[in-house]
């Protein structure tokens, strides 16, 4: 009896095993796809300048002290691109571009390309921007309400014994002399009309 239970725990076991292997080799599986399928989007997307070696480019800030929001995010010294180490990957050999300090290596997300930057030593009165005033651009004055002809505005007035009544007149203005918009008399008639 020991030996059934023995064999019935060592098959238990066994098939634990087996079905767990069986699980890993298809997370790996389904993650190495779910990989390359991410990765496939992102080539198609990715949009960046190539770097090649003697290119001056700028090195991301990574290490950040206070806040992020107002820190500059690259590095103010510029560096040259002396290797890529792995055509394959996009990883290159950089050294600060005045000598001193290290080669480092670093990721192509980290490096910023810099097309031209001018080294001036000197501040000369003659290369300082001239400040000029601007000139102020005329203020539009708004279209007036007031129509080009005369509007009719007649008093209608119904029993004036009767304070319960109030009579409403609406003006309005056309630009247009088409009969197409109503005029004020044509209101006010209705008005009349109605009651």
């Amino acid at each position: 009896m020991m030996k059934r239970k023995e064999a019935k725990s060592q098959d238990y076991i066994n098939n634990l095993k087996d079905r767990l292997e069986y699980a890993h080799k298809a997370a790996a599986e389904m993650s190495k796809k779910s990989q390359l399928k991410q990765k496939g989007g992102y080539d198609t997307k990715v949009r960046g300048a190539t770097i090649q070696k003697g290119d001056r480019v700028l090195v991301r800030i990574n290490a950040f002290e206070g806040r992020h929001k107002l820190s500059d995010k690259w590095e103010k010294d510029s560096y040259r691109v002396l290797d890529q180490p792995n055509k394959d990957i996009p990883v290159y050999t950089v050294q600060k571009e005045h000598g001193g300090g290290k080669k480092r290596n670093l990721h192509r997300n980290h490096l910023l390309p810099v097309g031209f930057i001018t080294e001036t030593h000197e501040h000369n009165e003659e290369n300082k921007p001239v400040q000029t005033l601007r000139k102020r651009k005329p203020t539009k004055v708004p279209p007036t309400m007031i129509p080009d002809r005369p509007v009719p505005i007649q008093d209608y007035r119904q029993n004036e014994s009767s304070d319960e009544e109030s009579v409403e007149l609406v003006i309005i203005h056309s630009d247009a002399d088409d009969d197409s918009n109503p005029s004020v008399t044509d209101l006010t008639s209705q008005q009349g009309e109605q009651k």
